[in-house]
């Protein structure tokens, strides 16, 4: 087109100097008649040369300027081709995987090529460095290798709020370079302006960012910013890229490192055949990935893999579901093991399952340590025997079917006679021998259908289930006797032992099977009381005896901590008339059950051991009440306190009574323990030098109840104890009992040759007091003189009487 109109302007220019020419021609042939015609010819003719002429430049003009716009287009779409060749390059890189630096450092030539004298900087962090790092191809070293930088570029790229739209843009460094570090950071490497654009807004910390730099002021043209967005898509593909890879790698060396046996199958074929097997399911199983690939997995399962778990697994991969269950598979060898079995579904980006993994745990370890747990945990350990555990579990058993059947069954509780003496003297070896030995006979006792348990000790349960009367149960609990009662041989030891059995019978009135359980070891301690090596039949008599010795030790600590319990005292009479000490009394009023008798309570606290915090409580309170009451008694005045002999043999008792003493501020000397004469038939040397540390500590002992207990006069004679307290049995019958008269007068004499002040007890008529005395009786206590009174009625009795002799 462009060729054609040049040679119409060509032809046009001709014809108009053809015209011109030939109106000069015309002009001279005319002469001088037609000169005038000749002028207007030749000017008719000029003027249209002239307007040929001019169209012909105008032309020529536009053609020109349409040549321009032309030839501009022609450069931009070759640059463009270029930018998109360039740019179809880098990704053809990203999609091979080529390293990403590589890629990175071509996109900074790439930039620098469509940008004039700009130098490009990409950070990126994902270099497992903090701060990360620093790419580029024509940036100083300076900056390239800035620690400084990129820390600047991670704190301003954090700023971000839109992808590829810049956080910071410069201008002229000169003007804002104190705005930021990084401004000074640049300029001083001789840069005036600056472009920083983040790869994601949204997590820059994870990507990076595009910094530009130029030497001279000015900003980015709009196509330029152009090229610099599609320069940081590439940059952001390449480093997601190369990250992706790097989790592909670590995800698969994980699998092979994994401990767990790991399977991959191909849900879209018909068996869902296994397409991956790890290292460790070769190793757990003995099947190298070739021997399994291609195959389902059902090839691990046997003879003893449960069919309910094979329904669930198939139910959920049906349902394409997670699953999780424990599974016996087995292996190459044909050996069975178990597994912990997790298997997940795979989606596609669509939702639809493509694979499923199958993560195979072997848990034959804990498995067989499980079922080892799980036999201890229902068996003894020493005899082999069933445990608590598990006799309750089959007694729980046999009392249901004996209700469905209306059938007896019989719990024998069976315990063993001065057993501990054996583990005291041979040692816990004999002791276990003999246990394991007692276990085998008595197995050699009962019938298959029994259950025969060791609940502890020298404790053995015996269930008879199937019982058709209670005679039946005690012939065994005799067999089993008559069994004990065969001597042990034990190495060069024969050992002879028995056996005390309490039989429980199931009745209507049952509620809860361990009832039996309680109500033969209820038999069984009365069945020790009655002098052992027998059997006793379980009846509810003994029951409610039990119940309210339990219910009183029950109360009794309530009243130790709720403080229902009081002190009564009782005042000791010299002969002369003086006060001569209180005895402190124990007393207890319930807030349900009223007044409680010492006789109850006390013997209960001594064999439950309470005794010894009532002994405390006591000791304290009345050595507190004895130091209020000093100012109204004689400066001798004494406070007797009754003490057990279970506090007396206390390894801490002399330790604990000075801390008493100390923190009351009593005095020693003004203290009286009175002890029974049962202290001495236990560890009688003990006590005797328990009895001199007390007198070296100033304490006054006295002996209660004398006459009635021990009496040796032979210790008597040595015991460091200053009164005697003859026992109320004694004094009842005076003056009438000629026997009982002679008796106390002779304990008075003989204790008034060894030194001993002598008191009497319950004094009750005129006549024993008026009997005491002609017998030289020291002291007297009793209610013909004083009644038994709590505190502040003492207060008052020792102020109507004002301090004066009776």
């Amino acid at each position: 087109m462009l060729m054609k109109a040049d040679t119409r302007q060509t032809a046009l220019l001709v014809a108009v100097v053809i015209t011109m020419a030939l109106s000069s021609i015309a002009v001279m042939a005319v002469g001088g008649a037609g000169l005038m015609v000749s002028m207007a010819l030749s000017a008719v003719l000029l003027l249209l040369g002239s307007l040929g002429l001019a169209t012909i430049m105008t032309k020529h003009t536009m053609t020109k300027h349409v040549m321009k716009k032309h030839n501009a287009r022609t450069r931009e779409l070759s640059l463009a081709k270029r930018q998109l060749k360039s740019q179809n390059r880098l990704q053809a890189l990203i999609a091979r995987g080529t390293a990403y630096r590589p890629i990175v450092e071509q996109i900074c030539q790439y930039l620098e090529q469509q940008i004039p004298d700009v130098h490009v900087i990409i950070w990126s962090a994902r270099t497992g460095d903090t701060n990360g790092e620093l790419i580029t191809v024509s940036a100083p070293n300076a900056l390239h290798q800035s620690a400084d930088l990129c820390t600047q570029i991670k704190a301003l790229s954090q700023r971000g709020i839109d992808p590829f739209y810049p956080v910071f843009s410069a201008t002229d460094l000169a003007d804002n370079g104190a705005e930021t570090l990084l401004c000074q950071t640049l300029y001083q490497q001789g840069y005036q302006s600056a472009y920083l654009v983040p790869l994601d807004a949204t997590r820059p910390d994870e990507l990076g960012a595009l910094l530009l730099v130029w030497p001279s002021p000015g900003a980015p043209s709009e196509p330029q910013h152009r090229i610099i967005t599609h320069a940081a898509r590439l940059t952001r593909l390449a480093l997601e890229r190369h990250q992706s890879e790097a989790q592909l790698h670590i995800f698969e060396r994980s699998l092979e490192a994994s401990s767990n046996g790991v399977l991959i199958t191909d849900a879209n074929q018909a068996d869902m055949p296994i397409v991956y097997a790890n290292a460790a399911f070769t190793q757990m199983t003995g099947y190298t990935l070739e021997e399994v690939k291609g195959r389902n997995c059902r090839f691990l399962q046997g003879p003893d893999t449960h069919p309910e778990q094979r329904e669930q697994m198939r139910g959920a991969l049906s349902e394409a579901r997670d699953i999780n269950l424990t599974l016996r598979n087995y292996g190459k060898n044909g050996q069975s093991f178990w597994n912990q079995v997790f298997i997940s579904p795979v989606r596609a980006n669509d939702g639809q399952v493509t694979h499923f993994i199958g993560i195979l745990n072997d848990i034959s370890a804990r498995k067989n340590h499980e079922n080892q747990l799980a036999y201890h945990a229902t068996h003894d350990p020493l005899t082999g025997l069933g445990n608590r555990a598990l006799f309750e579990d089959h007694l729980h058993h046999d009392v249901e079917l004996a209700k469905r059947h209306r059938q007896q069954i019989a719990v024998l509780f069976i315990d063993l006679d001065e057993f501990k003496p054996i583990n005291d003297t041979l040692g816990h070896a004999i002791g276990d021998r003999v246990l394991i030995n007692v276990a085998k006979r008595l197995e050699t006792t009962i019938r298959p259908s029994d259950t025969l348990c060791r609940f502890g000790g020298d404790e053995f349960v015996l269930l008879l289930p199937d019982l058709l009367n209670l005679k039946q149960a005690e012939e065994i609990g005799e067999r089993v006797i008559k069994a004990v009662e065969q001597p042990f041989r034990i190495d060069e030891h024969e050992l002879h032992l028995s056996a005390s059995i309490g039989i429980a019978v199931s009745d209507d009135q049952l509620n809860n099977p361990s009832e039996l359980i309680q109500h033969a070891d209820m038999a069984m301690y009365k069945a020790k009381k009655q002098g052992r090596n027998s059997v006793q039949v379980f009846t509810h008599e003994i029951n409610t005896k039990l119940t309210q010795r339990l219910m009183l030790r029950n109360d009794l600590q309530d009243a130790i901590t709720q403080e229902q319990l009081n002190l009564y005292y009782q005042p000791l009479i010299h002969r002369n008339g003086v006060v001569k000490g209180f005895e402190a009394l124990l007393r207890w009023q319930h807030p349900v059950k009223g007044f409680i008798s010492p006789g109850r309570f006390i013997p209960l606290a001594e064999q439950t051991g309470q005794i010894v915090a009532l002994g405390q409580w006591v000791m304290k309170r009345a050595a507190r009440d004895l130091l209020a009451l000093s100012d109204s008694l004689p400066h001798d005045c004494l406070i007797s306190v009754n003490l057990s002999p279970l506090q007396f043999h206390r390894a801490d008792f002399l330790q604990t009574l000075a801390e008493t003493l100390e923190a009351t501020d009593l005095p020693a000397i003004r203290l009286e323990l009175e002890l029974t004469e049962g202290v001495l038939m236990n560890d009688t040397e003990g006590a005797i030098a328990t009895l001199h540390r007390l007198r070296e500590m100033g304490v006054h002992v006295a002996i209660d109840d004398f006459g009635t207990g021990f009496s040796s006069l032979s210790y008597l004679r040595h015991l460091p104890v200053d009164t005697l307290k003859i026992d109320r049995s004694f004094i009842t019958h005076l003056p009438d009992n000629r026997k009982d008269t002679a008796v106390v007068g002779g304990i008075i004499d003989l204790a008034h040759h060894l030194g001993l002040t002598v008191v009497a007890e319950g004094v009750e008529t005129r006549e024993q007091h008026q009997t005491l005395a002609a017998l030289d009786c020291d002291v007297f206590q009793g209610y013909l003189l004083a009644h038994p009174m709590p505190y502040g009625s003492l207060v008052d009795w020792l102020e109507s009487r004002k301090l004066e002799p009776v």
